[in-house]
């Protein structure tokens, strides 16, 4: 539950700093 929280809150941050995404992919490891 705290690792969907992190990720829930992780998607929102990203979605209101768009400029962070390219900043933060090296974090989400894209299988």
């Amino acid at each position: 539950m705290f690792v969907c929280a992190c990720v829930c809150v992780c998607v929102l941050f990203l979605k209101l700093q768009p400029g962070l995404s390219t900043a933060s992919t090296p974090l989400w490891p894209r299988s």
